[in-house]
């Protein structure tokens, strides 16, 4: 079973707004993608109307625990929407090997078709098995 996740705005959430536009700017600042070994991550894009393409960010098959996972993906694009996110302003999901329920992460959100060259930065926080901090940084261009 994989969760999807999209974003939702809320005007009771100042505190998880600002979180969100901290790693907003931060993945903005940022231009170097980790080196991903512990978990899948892919960003894959599909047509859904003449005017509009669907982007889905899929975080699966993570090898060790990741507790507390927060993670946001953003575009270069101008938008009036929310991008999409987990564990900011929702509940944080755990993946575990002994989750069978839980497989797996995905956010989704919307674009125009007329767009070209978009590039995806996404990141993702969690704790690992040991109690350490863990964020990484994917990048995709399309």
């Amino acid at each position: 079973m994989v969760i999807i996740m999209t974003g939702c705005s809320t005007e009771e959430m100042s505190e998880e707004y600002k979180i969100y536009n901290n790693y907003i700017n931060e993945l903005k600042e940022n231009n170097e993608a980790s080196e991903i070994n512990n978990y899948l991550v892919n960003i894959e894009l599909e047509k859904i109307t003449d005017e509009e393409t669907m982007y889905v960010l899929t975080l699966d098959n993570a090898q060790v625990d990741m507790y507390d996972i927060e993670v946001i993906v953003i575009h270069n694009q101008e938008t009036d929407d929310i991008f999409p996110t987990s564990g900011i302003f929702e509940e944080k999901i755990d993946l575990t090997k002994e989750n069978e329920e839980i497989k797996g992460i995905q956010l989704i959100g919307f674009i125009d078709n007329e767009i070209k060259d978009i590039g995806f930065k996404a990141m993702i926080k969690y704790i690992d098995e040991e109690g350490n901090e863990k964020k990484d940084y994917y990048i995709k261009q399309f």
